[in-house]
């Protein structure tokens, strides 16, 4: 019955569990793959369910669904593409796959590292690829075969370093402006003084002129 809603609806006879489900791959899960609508990285829909059980037989059952003839039951996560091949996932539109995708499946998946936001990129000779919670990168001189090369790289003290040059760049500015702002302020205080001088000296020729002025006045009267 099972082969048959699958040949129906071209569902291939393989098993995806929630990554898999995520990643909109089609195939056949259990209960406890279904995500959980308020939480994706539980399983079991909204009631976490965990059917068919950890012991559940999937490759005997993969291969009487297929009647034998394409057993292809990995149980690994989003095992329903070769591991090299990338796959799209998430909500960020970002696909992953090889070592990359193989090290986040095995070193904690979705709860530790998060969803893929970027495509993998070169970064100073090197390949890697940002994640919510970790920058992955592609190491053979110094990651180990079994972490299939993959190293995490020194986000949080990159980070740090990041804002703590920041902070000096903009103390920098500041102190820059504040020498700036002193500056104005005595050309500003030399400007006034030298305006009272100017004022001063044009006071001093008012009174003078209007001296002259009454006496001219004075001599023009006795005449």
């Amino acid at each position: 019955m099972i082969r048959r809603i699958c040949q129906r609806h071209g569902v291939p006879i393989r098993r995806v569990d929630r990554l898999g489900i995520l990643a909109g791959i089609p195939g056949i899960a259990g209960h406890v793959d279904v995500p959980d609508p308020d939480n994706p990285a539980l399983g079991g829909g909204d009631s976490n369910h965990t059917d068919p059980g950890l012991f559940f037989p999937w490759d005997r059952f993969l291969a009487l669904v297929g009647n034998a003839e394409d057993p292809s039951g990995d149980a690994s996560p989003l095992s329903t593409l070769n591991g090299d091949t990338p796959v799209q996932f998430g909500p960020f539109g970002a696909h992953f796959g090889g070592g990359f995708r193989r090290f986040w499946e095995e070193r904690g998946g979705l709860a530790i590292f998060g969803f893929p936001l970027t495509e993998e990129s070169q970064e100073n000779g090197v390949t890697v690829q940002y994640f919510e919670r970790a920058r992955f990168e592609h190491r053979p001189d110094i990651g180990k075969a079994e972490d299939y090369h993959v190293v995490l790289g020194r986000v949080g003290a990159e980070l740090l370093k990041t804002r703590e040059e920041l902070q000096r760049l903009l103390q920098a500015r500041n102190e820059a402006q504040a020498q700036e702002l002193e500056h104005v302020a005595a050309l500003l205080a030399r400007l006034i003084e030298g305006l009272r001088d100017v004022g001063s000296r044009l006071q001093a020729i008012v009174t003078t002129g209007e001296r002259l002025l009454k006496g001219l006045e004075q001599e023009k009267e006795a005449a």
